[in-house]
């Protein structure tokens, strides 16, 4: 017996009739009868005909719905010329004895050609029921994280769990994991919730394991697990009470400590903030930060015995949350002595007379005053009224300059009472002072102009203020009948004389009278004077002193001379060729040119100090001899008188300007003839100017003005071009520049104002 085996849920009906036609057109028919014939036995008929090619026969199925299965006894075969029918009923005898039932169509598929392949079953007596299908574990389709804020109600749902079964078989939840026991899971739903709030300070974060389990036999079953954050939210603070009492004395400092107010807040790292409000707040001060509640003003228990305020502590989030804790605050009664009604702080300026007020102590109820404390010893206080003075005048510059400090204590017939105070001390100017009121010093004629009158440090001036003040900083000026004649470094006070004084100038000078002037730098400055007397002694000079200018004497004749009888002055004349040698050179001897000293050069042979002019061939040399340390380095006059100590070398004055060089018009060329006289030439540094020059002799200068200190040395460039110098100065883009025409040789080689001097042969550039 053959068995065929279904598709699941196939529905199996019994094959009514099978005809086999020779068309389409045919096996359609054939069909429709078939149908037409059962319908009135068999529900919902439905009838397939199979294509096929032209030569292949068409089979016409004809089906019914199921059936019950019924035994069948007859079978009958039809020819007709054009169809053969051959219709099969069941016999309830088969052949190996057991009884057969109607066949049943359990599937068909068409074939290429347009075969259709029928897959039937033969009826049996056993049974035929397919086996079950096979099982697959459930799907999640839900996430694996899940977010809830801390505080939130139990009945929050936390995550949703969500499983998907093949079959489509019930699911059932389940839950395990780390941390299962933290929550509850609807089994029917996938629901999960806390079964207590969470807390973000305690816990951020939870591990759960979520199981989905069929009830297919036997069960599959997936687990997933659950990473659960909890996001953290602003917590209000809160005081440990709602309320608080703090008891105080009367009469208790303002710095006194009443209450410390103490909030907490569970968010982690949150600052919190006090303040007050209520009834009597305004009465008290609060630490914001600390909490520290203070009087603003000591309580009197005879004026107010009680006192309500509220303390809030707002924590730093930004929807500012609060806690608040109401406060009374009692104060108590003292046995209270006089109660002071003055301040706590005096000022009194230096210098003031003993007999000033510097405290005047104030007590209600008191009968007396006394004074103690760090320095009492330095003021007096008037028993009976409490006026403080001080023993001596004070003084801003000594020890306790920042002031002083005492006590006064007021006695009543309740008690007695005190009071610190704190006595500031002003400073005032004070006036400088010189050692003496008056000086005398004298001084022999011809004294260098360097020689100090009145050296830096022997001044003598002071000021009470300290130098390292305003009020005790000290510049000095000169004033007077003969203050002219004298020179003052106004930071040292060193005073000089402008000029070699002349005991045998006319008119006739040998006393000068000056004052010498200290002045602070207070806002209302303050000075002193002291006033100097300089007499001049005599000098025993020749009254034509030497002559050496080779009166009489042959050029390059060698003369000597000795310099040892007194000052004496040698007179040089720039034209003369003459060779001298002077011997004993010393302070007070003087050599005077004819002409400008800078026409002379300067060196050292030993410990001879050689001075030479040459003159447009005409030499002339004076020597002076054992005048010089033989380790000296002379170069120009400058170190020639260095060497020697003094100044000794002076030439005649140049005549005066007869012509100014002040170009203020910008890149204005100008040209200036310096042949008719001895010309100064006014540079003014910064000026853009062209000048043109001719004619430029030993007798002309150019003096700039403008350019000091360093840059004296640096402002200014100088080259040659032919014969002519130029001289330039580039002050930050402003060009100026100086030609000189026909003063250099060609080949001179020029390069800064030492070369270019050079070249032309005389000194011609200074500053002023």
């Amino acid at each position: 017996m053959t068995k065929r085996i279904s598709p699941a849920n196939t529905v199996v009906v019994p094959i009514v009739e099978t005809h086999v036609a020779e068309g389409k057109a045919e096996a359609a028919k054939v069909a429709a009868t078939a149908a037409e014939v059962e319908a009135p036995a068999k529900a919902d008929i439905v009838v397939e005909v199979a294509a096929a090619t032209a030569d292949e026969p068409v089979i016409a199925l004809v089906s019914a719905a199921p059936l019950a299965m019924v035994a069948q006894d007859t079978t009958t075969t039809t020819t007709t010329d054009t169809t053969t029918a051959t219709t099969t009923s069941a016999d309830t005898a088969s052949v190996d004895g057991d009884t057969d039932y109607t066949p049943y169509i359990v599937g068909g598929v068409l074939l290429a050609g347009g075969i259709l392949a029928i897959a039937l079953s033969s009826g049996d007596d056993e049974d035929s029921t397919p086996p079950a299908p096979t099982n697959s574990a459930p799907t999640f389709t839900s996430g694996t994280t899940a977010t809830v804020a801390e505080n939130a109600a139990i009945t929050t749902v936390v995550y949703d769990a969500n499983a998907t079964d093949p079959q489509n078989n019930a699911i059932v939840y389940s839950l395990g994991g780390t941390d299962a026991a933290l929550f509850a899971i609807d089994s029917a739903t996938g629901v999960v919730t806390l079964r207590a709030s969470a807390n973000f300070e305690t816990r951020a974060t939870y591990s759960i394991t979520v199981t989905a389990t069929d009830n297919a036999t036997p069960p599959l079953s997936t687990s997933q697990t659950i990473a659960v954050t909890v996001t953290n939210v602003n917590e209000a603070p809160s005081f440990a009470t709602a309320t608080a009492t703090a008891t105080v004395a009367e009469n208790i400092p303002i710095t006194t400590t009443v209450f410390t107010a103490a909030a907490t807040d569970v968010d982690a790292g949150t600052t919190l903030t006090y303040s007050l409000t209520g009834t009597d707040a305004a009465a008290f001060a609060i630490n914001a930060t600390t909490g520290v509640v203070t009087f603003r003003a000591s309580p009197d228990f005879e004026t107010k015995a009680t006192y309500s305020f509220n303390v809030v502590a707002t924590d730093a989030a930004t929807n500012g949350l609060t806690a608040t804790q109401a406060v009374t605050v009692n104060v108590t009664d003292v046995a209270e002595g006089p109660v002071f009604t003055s301040g706590a702080t005096a000022t009194v300026a230096e210098n003031a007379a003993t007999t000033t007020v510097v405290y005047d102590a104030n007590a209600t109820g008191a009968t007396s005053f006394a004074i103690s404390g760090a320095n009492a010893g330095l003021f007096n206080i008037d028993a009976t009224t409490g006026v403080v003075t001080l023993r001596a005048p004070a003084n801003f510059e000594a020890p306790n300059a920042g002031g002083y400090n005492f006590t006064v204590t007021a006695t009543g017939a309740t008690g007695t009472t005190t009071q610190n105070v704190a006595v500031t001390l002003t400073d005032v100017n004070e006036a400088p002072t010189f050692a003496a009121a008056t000086r005398t010093v004298s001084f022999a004629e011809n004294t260098p102009t360097t020689t100090a009158v009145i050296a830096a440090g022997a001044v003598g001036a002071t000021d009470p203020d300290g130098a390292t003040t305003a009020n005790g900083r000290l510049t000095y000026s000169l004033t007077g009948t003969d203050a002219a004649l004298f020179n003052v470094d106004a930071t040292t006070g060193a005073v000089t004389f402008r000029a070699s004084p002349d005991f045998e100038a006319t008119p006739t000078k040998t006393v000068f009278n000056f004052n010498l002037v200290a002045t602070d730098a207070g806002t209302t400055p303050l000075s002193a004077s002291q006033a100097v007397t300089v007499n001049l002694t005599n000098v025993a000079e020749p009254t034509d002193g030497t002559r050496i200018d080779g009166a009489g004497i042959p050029a390059t004749t060698s003369v000597s001379y000795d310099a040892a009888n007194g000052n004496v002055t040698f007179f040089e004349s720039g034209s003369a060729a003459n060779i001298s040698v002077i011997n004993n050179f010393t302070a007070g001897d003087i050599i005077q040119t004819d002409t400008a000293t800078t026409n002379y050069s300067f060196s050292s042979d030993g410990t001879t100090l050689n001075i030479s002019y040459n003159n447009a061939g005409v030499v002339s040399q004076i020597s002076l001899a054992g005048a010089v340390s033989a380790t000296a380095f002379v170069f120009n006059e400058a170190s020639a008188e260095q060497a020697i100590g003094f100044d000794f070398f002076r030439g005649a004055a140049l005549p005066a300007a007869a012509a100014s060089l002040d170009v203020g018009t910008a890149n204005t060329a100008v040209t200036l003839n310096a042949a008719t006289n001895a010309f100064t030439y006014n540079e003014t540094a910064g000026t853009a100017s062209n000048v043109v020059i001719n004619n430029f002799s030993s007798d002309d200068r150019i003096v700039v003005t403008g350019a000091t200190g360093a840059s004296q040395a640096t402002s200014y460039s100088f080259t040659s071009s032919d014969n002519d110098l130029i001289i330039s100065f580039n002050n930050a883009g402003v060009v100026s520049n100086i030609v000189i025409n026909d003063v250099v040789s060609p080949n001179a080689f020029v390069f800064n104002e030492a070369s270019a001097e050079a070249a032309v042969g005389f000194d011609f550039f200074r500053y002023a």
